[in-house]
């Protein structure tokens, strides 16, 4: 399968009163000088139902429920912690390059290759409609029913001998498995499905994040090649900085939803950028050091808590709170484009190359121009 020609529409943002707006955002940095955090590079972040953040850095764990801050690192021999994520019942579970670690709230479990079929480097974690777990290993695909471990996959038409599963997410019964280096692959009910550069036409191999649009179809992070998407009619999409102009960068690292329509992605270098498909298209925003909106350009993961409170994990600037981060979704979502009639009334859409008005919700008007 080839992909399908570039059809949607790319909204680049002028600079002027909506750069200003953006630039004036503010954050709070939190690193070993001022908190419990052992090492300043964030690896992950996961958020609680009570909206306590859990931190995962190279040398541990870290709790903090906006006022206190408490280590968990010696519980899990201060591995570089790789992932966080809890269960139906509420139970955690840690993925570190040590194995995976159970946490009840009580008592801590640990699996790894020395007790288990397990191998030591978990990347990622996921859990089905029966509240088994998925875990993403090093070296493949393996399953927890609360008993044993099985190993699913363990490897794909690129890499024959072995796969680095990097991000899972279900999609209905569907598990969605992106890899590096070894393609992007749909399993259901025992059978898999393989896209990649050789089959499907991929622009790389490797992905780092997964989200469903509210549509179906599945956007990926991927490394080198930008943002990638899966669209509900099967056709596959991609944008990056040689076929769409002013993209932010093609080393993206991490996708969180922040709105219906508007998402974060974390980069490689270029820090964060918004974007959303507003009238079908990825609009994009850019966060970055250059203009004072965040103080690492190197992100690594980025999650929304309960409150709408926008968390930044950083490779060296330890983690950040986005002060105001609501105020990102809302003021791009309540946005309008300013209409305007030809002489018989008839509204006219903006088109690709023209300048239209854009009107913000203080009703100052910006100018925007459409790219295809």
């Amino acid at each position: 399968m080839s992909f399908s020609k570039i059809k949607y529409i790319l909204i680049i943002f002028q600079t002027g009163l909506f750069g200003a707006l953006f630039a004036q955002q503010g954050y709070v940095v939190y690193n070993t000088n001022n908190s419990l955090l052992l090492d300043n590079r964030v690896n992950c972040i996961s958020i609680d139902s009570n909206n306590t953040k859990w931190i995962g850095t190279e040398w541990g764990l870290n709790s903090f429920n906006n006022f206190v801050w408490e280590d968990f690192s010696p519980f899990v021999n201060y591995s570089s912690v790789r992932c966080v994520e809890f269960d139906g019942s509420g139970i955690m579970w840690v993925g570190t390059l040590n194995g995976l670690y159970r946490y009840d709230g009580f008592n801590w479990s640990h699996y790894d290759s020395q007790n288990s079929t397990l191998t030591n480097q978990i990347n990622c974690i996921t859990f089905d409609h029966n509240n088994n777990l998925w875990a993403g290993t090093s070296s493949g695909l393996f399953k927890y029913d609360g008993r044993n471990f099985e190993l699913m996959l363990d490897s794909s038409s690129v890499e024959p001998s072995f796969i680095n599963v990097t991000k899972l997410l279900f999609k209905g019964d569907s598990l969605v498995i992106s890899t590096m280096n070894g393609g992007i692959a749909y399993l259901y009910a025992g059978s898999v499905v393989w896209y990649n550069t050789f089959f499907g036409g991929l622009p790389d191999n490797s992905s780092f994040d997964i989200e469903v649009l509210s549509d179906n179809s599945i956007i990926y992070a991927a490394p080198q090649g930008g943002l990638l998407m899966h669209h509900h009619s099967n056709s596959w999409f991609n944008w990056n900085v040689i076929n769409t102009p002013f993209f932010p960068s093609n080393s993206l690292t991490c996708l969180e939803k922040i709105d219906s329509n508007l998402y974060l992605a974390g980069t490689t270098g270029a820090g964060l950028f918004n974007f959303s498909f507003f009238v079908g298209a990825p609009s994009t925003t850019v966060f970055d050091t250059a203009n004072g909106s965040i103080p690492d350009n190197y992100i690594l993961d980025v999650k929304k808590d309960l409150l709408g409170v926008v968390w930044i994990g950083t490779e060296s600037s330890g983690l950040v709170k986005w002060v105001g981060s609501t105020d990102v979704s809302t003021d791009f979502i309540t946005n309008s484009v300013v209409k305007a009639y030809d002489f018989f009334g008839r509204e006219s859409i903006p088109v690709k190359n023209i300048p239209f008005l854009y009107k913000k919700e203080n009703g100052l008007v910006e100018k925007r121009v459409i790219i295809e």
